[in-house]
């Protein structure tokens, strides 16, 4: 999966690709997914538990709300470019 925070063993030629409108709307997609099933899991631990950790809580929120951003960060980026690929 393509990431906008490249790590340093991608190679140069891989990160000078840019994604296609529909890449970027997969990986948006993904990332929602990954954030739907975290959000469900702590879901449930929360509902099970007896006692709970408010800064693992915490923790797993920021995750959620970070692959959440990475997903808008996507989408922002293919609507632009959908708009520059309409314009004359």
């Amino acid at each position: 999966m393509r990431n906008f925070m490249n790590t340093a063993d991608q190679s140069s030629e891989a990160a000078c690709v840019d994604p296609s409108i529909h890449d970027l709307l997969n990986e948006a997609t993904e990332w929602l997914q990954y954030s739907r099933g975290v959000t469900a899991t702590l879901s449930d631990l929360v509902h099970e538990a007896d006692v709970v950790d408010c800064k693992q809580m915490s923790m797993s929120l920021d995750a959620v709300a970070a692959m959440t951003q990475a997903a808008l960060h996507l989408v922002n980026e293919a609507h632009v470019r959908w708009h520059v690929a309409q314009s004359p």
